[in-house]
Formats: structure tokens, sequence, C-alpha cells
């Protein structure tokens, strides 16, 4: 496998549409929203490329928001990437939610009479100087000026605010779309454009444009009349262990194709962050050699990159159509499988975290030189300052956080039973 960054093809003709590329757009073979920058030059048309941008590649980068913030990806614009939760979108490392003023709240300050006659008035504030400077407000508004206090009390309370609570709604005809035209882009690197815009592929290609001419529909909950050639597969057996020596690391982004003579079948599997599987059927009437080839990539934002080349055939068994999409629809799967990616992001960048926040408080406390003398009450200073930064960001996700099933996540009833009729046999 080799680490290529870009492949040029002298291709006239959009894989997609199949009309005349008139201007041509790099393709990212994977989306680049998810931290793969292996481009195709050669394979769609400009006008095509930003029709996925704007449709089924949008809806499947922005379902994957949570995971993509955590890691530190960035946005096109190099901005941090904002997640949705409960109260608005939110950024994992810096704001939350920002809260409009509660105009029922009032004043910053309480006025409570005692029984001795004295006033007790208790001032919030971010911090004492503004606290000084509000118990002066509260003094004129109560007509206080001029008395002397007979006891000042202050103190500091840090809180936190609770877990952000975030739903991950992942699946359904839009995102099973944008994982098969990877697959598609995949295949065309692998074989060359020009063979994956024949007959063979002519109705996955076909699977990957109906998402996009009709996106609103699909997005809308509406029907989709065309069968499944993409869905979640929790089988573990397609997915054995690649040769040692290829890949990065358990967050990798796996994308393996195989092509089976013997039955006609290519397909394609695609590990989206090491822990979501899917698998594609890209043709049942294939004619040629079996092949297997694979791309993997890195997402981390200083992470090692990708690479593509072929695979032993036994990285993925041979399979006739039947058996491609032939595999149980497991609620439980799913769910385990994003629980199980938290974790693992969570694993994986902790230690980076720990790393940022010391070198952000180190500057803050002593500054970029080293002519401050170094204080018991600095470090003091630094390690509250180190510590509740920790239990802020331990606080930004709820590690508990619930999944949510969209209900076209798996094929519907008749689609089984067509499945069946097809096949003589129930899926399993």
């Amino acid at each position: 496998m080799n680490a290529q960054k870009k492949y040029a093809f002298k291709n006239a003709t959009d894989i997609y549409r199949g009309t005349p590329i008139t201007l041509s757009s790099p393709e990212h073979v994977l989306q680049a929203g998810l931290g793969c920058d292996l481009e195709a030059v050669g394979l769609i048309d400009h006008t095509t490329n930003t029709d996925f941008g704007s449709t089924i590649d949008k809806s499947l980068v922005e379902a994957l928001s949570l995971f993509r913030a955590q890691i530190g990806l960035l946005n096109r614009r190099g901005q941090p990437i904002l997640v949705e939760s409960a109260d608005g979108e939110f950024d994992l490392r810096g704001d939350y939610p920002v809260q409009k003023k509660d105009a029922s709240k009032g004043r910053p300050w309480t006025v409570t009479p005692r029984p001795d006659g004295r006033v007790e008035i208790r001032v919030r504030a971010t911090n004492l100087e503004r606290a000084a400077e509000l118990a002066r407000h509260a003094l004129r508004a109560e007509r206080l000026e001029g008395k002397s206090p007979v006891e000042v009390k202050a103190g500091i309370t840090q809180t936190f605010p609770p877990p952000t609570s975030v739903n991950i709604e992942l699946g359904g005809g839009l995102h099973f779309r944008a994982v098969a035209k990877s697959c598609v882009n995949a295949l065309a690197v692998c074989l060359g454009p020009e063979r994956v815009a024949s007959g063979p592929f002519d109705a996955i290609r076909e699977y990957v444009l109906y998402g996009v001419d009709n996106f609103n529909d699909l997005a809308q909950g509406k029907p989709d009349p065309q069968s499944n050639l993409c869905c979640f597969d929790f089988r573990n057996y397609l997915f054995p262990a690649l040769p040692a020596g290829i890949g990065f690391g358990g967050l990798d982004h796996r994308v393996l194709l195989r092509g089976c003579g013997e039955t006609g079948v290519v397909y394609g599997t695609c590990e989206l962050f090491g822990h979501v599987p899917f698998s594609v059927l890209l043709s049942d009437s294939w004619v040629g050699d079996d092949f297997c080839w694979g791309l993997i990539a890195d997402p981390l934002p200083d992470g090692q990159g990708h690479v593509v080349g072929h695979l032993p055939l036994e990285m993925r068994p041979s399979l006739a159509a039947s058996q491609v999409m032939a595999h149980a629809s497991d609620l439980n799967g799913y769910g385990v499988s994003l629980r199980g990616l938290l974790s693992a992001v969570k694993e994986v960048v902790n230690g980076r975290i720990i790393n940022e926040i010391v070198s952000q408080v180190a500057e803050e406390t002593f500054g970029t030189t080293t002519d401050q003398p170094v204080t018991r009450q600095l470090l003091n200073t630094a390690a509250s300052r180190v510590a509740a930064l920790f239990v802020q960001q331990m606080h930004r996700v709820d590690s508990e956080s619930p999944v949510e099933v969209p209900s076209v996540l798996f094929p519907p009833a008749d689609a089984k039973a067509r499945e069946a009729d097809h096949t003589g046999r129930s899926p399993s």
C-alpha cells in the first residue's frame, strides 16, 4: 500500500451523471469533513461535486459532528465544529450554548430585611472587583448610600454546567448513500473511472444520485422507493483484522472493496472511525478477476494521512449478492457501536486535552518569558486553573448521551420480503 496524495485521471465523463465534465473538480474519495485528504481528479464535474457537498455529504459529516469535534477537526473555514445539543449549538472546547438573559431574574443582587432592623445585601458577580462595583450600585438603588456596613463577607464559588446531552442520529437513506458514494469513488480509483461508469455499476450510481436529486424528500422522512444497497453491518467475520503494519490506530476510517469473479459480485465495507461498519452492494454482474483493495485513513488532525492499495483476498470473504445485504437488523449492535466509538474517542483525545490545558495555563500564569519568578502562589494558581479546566472539559459531553435510532435505519418489512423472494430464504 502507498500514501499517494492525489489521483489524476484523463476522463471526460462524469462517472455519476454520465455527462461531459466541463469543469473538473477534485473529489475527496472519502469525505474531507471526516478527516480524509485523498483526492481524485477526473471523476466528476464541479456541479456534481457541489451537489454532493450540499446534500448527502453534508448530511453525513454533520451527523458525526460530535466525534469530529472531539478529535479536534475544524470546519472548512478553519473554525471549531459546533455540536447540536438540546440547548443549541456549542463549541466542544469553547463556549457552551449562550443562554438569553432571563429578565425575570432582575438585578444581580438581593436585599433581605433582618429581624434586628438591619438589611442583608447579597451580590452575585464573576469576580471580586465586579462584586464591589455592584455593591455600590445596590447601596444607591436601596437608598443606603453613606451607611457603613456592619459586616462584609466575600467568597468565590466555581460552578460547572451539567453534562451536555447530545442525540446521535446516524442512519437512513441519506447517510447510507453518502457511504455508498465513498465506495464508488474508491472503486473508480481502484479500477479506473471508465470501468465504473459502465453497466455493471449502474444501480449503485443511480442509488447515490437518488439521494442528491431527492434530498429534501428523504430529509423530511418521505418513503424511499429504492431498494437498499448500503446498510449497517455488524457481522464480525466480515471485518477481520488488517495485516500487521497496515493502519494507524483505533479510529482509522477503512474502506475495503472486494471483487468476486466466481459470484459476479463487487461489494464494499466501510468502517467510519473504526467503529461504525457498513456494507455496500456495488454490483451483482461483475465480469472480471478477484481483487481486494483498500483505503485506510487516519482522521486525527496531526495524524499520519492515509494509505491505499491492493490487499490479500482473505481480507474480505467472497460473497454472493444475497449475502452482502442479508444481515440482521441489529438495533443493539448499532447502540454498542456508537457507544464504543464514544469511549474510543475519549480515550484517544483525553491525553491531548490535558496537554493543551497545561500549555494554556502555563502561558496564562507565567507568560511567554522566563523573567517572572516562580512562587508558591503562582504554582497554586496554575494547579487550580488546570483542575478547573479539566473538570470543565470532562463535563462537555455526557458519557451516557442517548443514541437515537431513526425509524428509517433498517430496511422496511416489504424490502425484507422482496429480499426473501429473491434469495429463496429469509434474511439472516
